[in-house]
């Protein structure tokens, strides 16, 4: 290989590798500047995240198949044993180069996506409130649940002493009245507990 050749071929590699910079950042901002990735986390969702990962492997690997094709086509048409450990060399810095940019590129696409990690006071204080959430639940359900079987209780003992219609007739609206208030109440105690506390962001949750 002559050295005119050689140097055209490193250059070309080197090309390639560095030109790969901006073609990450291409993929990791999707449309926005090639030399920024600076994108607010909030506008990131997971399904578009996963999308620019992927684009910016892709690119990478197309970066690498074509330095290898250019160092397999000099390789053959090396003459000396120089020109061949010059292709070797050319070929090693623009893997190299690549695979630093594509490192780059994630870790970069990966911190637009973090929010503040919890800190112990919070998820302590979380784990309290849920505690009291899911306790007032359970008593407002239990608390139904035997305003129904009180009911039902009441309505048995009435039916079976009733000797008319309209008394047996009479039993049951008390009993359905009884139901409904209950229903009510019940649903009412739901609405004046709300919802449950929401946890709080952690490293796991925001990849």
């Amino acid at each position: 290989m002559s050295k005119k050749i050689a140097f055209a071929f490193a250059t070309s590699l080197l090309v390639i590798a560095c030109g790969t910079s901006t073609a990450f950042a291409t993929a990791g901002s999707e449309g926005t500047s090639t030399t920024s990735t600076t994108v607010a986390a909030s506008s990131i969702d997971r399904t578009s995240l996963i999308a620019r990962r992927e684009s910016i492997r892709a690119t990478f690997q197309a970066a690498m198949n074509s330095a290898r094709d250019a160092f397999i086509a000099a390789r053959n048409s090396a003459t000396t044993d120089e020109a061949r450990r010059s292709a070797e060399i050319t070929f090693r810095t623009a893997m190299s180069t690549a695979t630093r940019v594509q490192t780059e590129a994630l870790k970069a696409l990966g911190s637009l996506t973090n929010r503040p990690t919890a800190t112990d006071d919070q998820k302590a204080a979380f784990r309290e409130a849920l505690t009291k959430f899911l306790e007032a639940r359970k008593t407002i359900r239990a608390t139904f649940h035997s305003a129904v079987a009180n009911a039902q209780r009441i309505f048995k003992i009435a039916r079976e002493s009733a000797t008319t219609n309209s008394a047996r007739l009479a039993a049951r609206q008390a009993f359905l009245t009884a139901n409904e208030i209950a229903r009510r109440n019940y649903q009412a105690a739901l609405n004046a507990l709300g919802d449950p506390p929401v946890k709080p962001a952690t490293t796991s949750d925001s990849r």
